[in-house]
């Protein structure tokens, strides 16, 4: 089997929904016409391109007599898909450190900005530059800002 044709029956939401659903257990068409809300007709295609690329199979029985269809997922199958939970799982963990390791990275910048700022202040003091009263409100401003970063910084850490 061509390793794209499976891709491509994984790509609608509808064939994932079927595929979640037999991971549960065996259902009958009616059942997953009423769980996924869709016609007879549409739901049939999509049980078609799962059953074209082996993902399921098609089980027919006799119930009271009368031929009945039940489908199952087939045996690999639930093996691949719990591979594939873990692969995703480990994606999701990747991403996050990364998205960490980024959000890091930027309150370590600003808190040495905020840090180069209160420098700035303090020579701005020193020369004259500010007022007492300006001094004290733009420190305490970037004294807020600085603890707010560094707090951030803690709880990514």
């Amino acid at each position: 089997m061509e390793r794209h044709r499976i891709f491509e029956a994984l790509s609608s939401r509808v064939r994932l929904h079927i595929i979640e659903e037999l991971r549960k257990g065996e259902a009958r068409p009616h059942e997953l016409e009423k769980k996924l809300g869709i016609t007879r007709s549409g739901l049939e295609r999509h049980l078609k391109i799962l059953l074209d690329v082996g993902l399921i199979k098609k089980i027919v029985y006799l119930e009271e007599g009368k031929p009945r269809l039940k489908y199952q997922l087939s045996p690999t199958v639930e093996e691949f898909l719990q591979s594939l939970d873990k692969s995703v799982e480990l994606f999701r963990k990747v991403s996050e450190e990364k998205s960490r390791e980024e959000k890091s990275r930027v309150l370590k910048l600003e808190i040495r900005s905020v840090e180069e700022t209160l420098k700035k202040i303090e020579d701005f003091r020193s020369s004259g530059s500010l007022s007492e009263q300006e001094y004290e409100r733009l420190k305490s401003e970037y004294q807020q800002k600085l603890s707010g970063f560094v707090s951030e910084l803690l709880d990514v850490i």
